[in-house]
């Protein structure tokens, strides 16, 4: 009876060591990241002379396709002139949402304002950062609107220092967290013996 009291002592130990480790790590690590990201990466929505930085991204359509999967791609700001001379048809889009299920970079869009002339699309895409632009469509002309990237890649470099004081800060409160267990197991253990005897 000793013995399983000891190794139940000793899991839940364990198991609220992992708890707390995980618990204190990820929320400090996240925040730090989100705060970070909120200060020196806000979200922009004034473009001078109308022209978003070059990572801002444009959702097109390519209606020929036969896979209906297929037909969305995104392209960068940079791109667009070409594609507008073109077709700036591909520009308005005939889904109110969309969330890339390929291979590659996850991605969505959704159309959060429609009206005959225009369109007002929001659209995420992950990759190395996190990016965020809404723009408006209106014929062949593309307004931006807003662009919100997270920092990315980029940022978690910068952070690595803070984001290691976070862990040692998590193992301080873990060993505080599961000081008890050891006490409380060696008392247990220390009853059995005085029992025996």
């Amino acid at each position: 009876m000793k013995q399983f009291k000891v190794a139940a002592l000793w899991t839940v130990g364990k198991f609220l060591a992992a708890f707390v480790f995980l618990a204190t790590s990820l929320s400090s690590c996240g925040s730090i990241y989100f705060a970070a990201s909120a200060i020196f990466y806000p979200e922009q929505t004034d473009f001078p002379s109308g022209v978003p930085p070059a990572s801002f991204l444009v959702v097109i359509e390519n209606r020929e396709t036969p896979q209906p999967d297929e037909a969305f791609a995104v392209v960068t700001w940079n791109r667009l002139s070409t594609i507008m001379t073109k077709n700036p048809d591909r520009l308005r889009l005939s889904r109110k949402e969309f969330s890339s299920r390929g291979g590659g970079d996850p991605w969505s869009f959704k159309v959060i304002e429609e009206t005959a002339s225009y369109q007002v699309i929001e659209l995420r895409h992950q990759n190395t950062q996190g990016i965020k632009t809404r723009y408006r469509v209106e014929g062949a002309r593309v307004m931006p609107l807003s662009f919100k990237t997270d920092g990315g890649v980029a940022l978690v470099m910068l952070l690595i220092p803070v984001f290691i004081l976070c862990l040692w800060l998590s193992l301080v409160a873990t060993r505080l967290s599961t000081r008890w267990v050891k006490p409380a197991i060696e008392a247990l253990r220390g009853r059995a013996d005085d029992q025996q005897t």
